[in-house]
């Protein structure tokens, strides 16, 4: 198999601007997660777990220099692997992509303060890369999921209003705006088939409006998201310069997209919303469909004494500090360090959510002596945050 890759990748000058692109990817991504990466991967006292992994805390170590070395061994390998690709050095160029995404994958795994879209694709573009065959062609495929999964999401009023972004451009008329965000709707969900026609004029039309729409993007998010996705969209205008012969799609691509797809559609039909209750979001896309709203309550009890106060989640991203799991994480901290509290009795935690643009909050958690449930909490419980 490692043979295999090899060769596609030697014989498709495409596939080497692609793995030059992804591992520009890796290089953005150490920018854009130091220094905070550190002092997230160092935090033992209160590591934020993702709810597959709630023993998190056993792989924060609290040395600094240790995570600084991680990410600079990171980043000199992403070079590595940069530089050899351009240089066509194919072995040497795929062997540091291979190390490069296990290094992100264990980083995001461990803390889930790193939690966003732009790295969720970034791991799976990866992949597609290093272990499918018809490398082009699987990640065409995709890229035409990730649209289409997130313009299904933004099917609502709290993305068709400019309430899930907090407005667009100031210097767009309201009614341009309101109409922009349907636009990107309708990007995601029909004129991403255009990148397939067999017309080139279409599919170089609809390129532009994604390419277009990307740009337009920094504004609300920054650089970092948008230009992760231009460097993989780049997949489709690199294959029409340099086309290859057309073949069946390949199994593998079809099972990923159908896998991906389950999750997505798991969420989207559950009986809660999965925008509040984010936890039912874990293996699926998480866009800017909506914008939660949460109140969190804390009850420290001691012997004569009960303290009132609200966990400070605000250095954690928009979509993560009204996180169901980040609340119970934060709870399930303070339980560990309870031998540490000074008369330390129980703890109570509470937790309401809604939409911006709901009327009333929905209850996720009202639970009363939490550290009982909670040491003896099964993972099931754990994964799906009913505890």
């Amino acid at each position: 198999m490692f043979r295999k890759n090899l060769q596609e990748i030697g014989a498709s000058e495409t596939l080497r601007w692609l793995g030059f692109l992804v591992l520009l990817g890796h290089i953005m991504t150490f920018l854009f997660v130091m220094p905070e990466g550190i002092l997230f991967l160092s935090n033992t006292l209160n590591p934020q777990c993702w709810s597959y992994f709630p023993g998190c805390e056993l792989l924060h170590m609290p040395s600094k220099l240790f995570w600084l070395f991680y990410f600079c061994f990171y980043l000199c390998v992403s070079l590595l692997g940069l530089i050899s690709f351009y240089r066509g050095q194919i072995r040497r160029a795929f062997i540091c992509l291979i190390s490069a995404t296990a290094l992100k994958t264990l980083f995001l795994i461990i803390d889930r303060s790193f939690m966003g879209n732009y790295h969720f694709m970034h791991v799976l573009y990866c992949l597609v890369y290093i272990f499918f065959p018809q490398k082009e062609l699987s990640l065409k495929i995709l890229l035409a999921w990730f649209y289409l999964a997130a313009g299904s999401l933004k099917l609502n009023i709290e993305w068709l209003s400019g309430a899930a972004v907090g407005g667009g451009p100031q210097f767009l008329p309201p009614i341009l705006q309101m109409w922009s965000y349907a636009y990107v709707v309708v990007l995601e969900l029909i004129v991403v088939w255009g990148l397939f026609s067999v017309k080139p004029w279409i599919r170089w039309l609809s390129f532009a409006q994604f390419f277009i729409f990307h740009l337009v993007s920094f504004y609300w998010v920054g650089y970092f998201y948008p230009s992760i996705v231009l460097s993989m969209l780049m997949v489709f205008p690199f294959s029409w310069i340099n086309p290859l012969p057309e073949k069946a799609i390949p199994r593998q691509a079809i099972v990923l997209v159908a896998i991906l797809g389950l999750f997505q559609v798991t969420a989207f039909f559950s009986e809660k919303d999965p925008a509040i209750f984010s936890h039912r979001r874990l293996a699926s896309m998480n866009m800017f469909d909506a914008r939660s709203v949460c109140a969190i309550g804390f009850q420290l009890h001691q012997d004569e004494k009960l303290m009132i106060f609200n966990p400070d989640l605000r250095p954690l991203g928009v979509r993560v500090r009204c996180d169901a799991n980040i609340v119970l994480n934060q709870a399930k901290n303070m339980c560990l360090e309870s031998a540490r509290i000074k008369n330390f009795k129980a703890l109570d935690i509470a937790m309401l959510s809604k939409r911006f643009t709901d009327d009333g909050f929905a209850e996720v958690y009202k639970i009363s002596d939490v550290c009982p449930l909670i040491e003896k909490a099964t993972y099931a419980q754990w994964l799906w945050g009913e505890i």
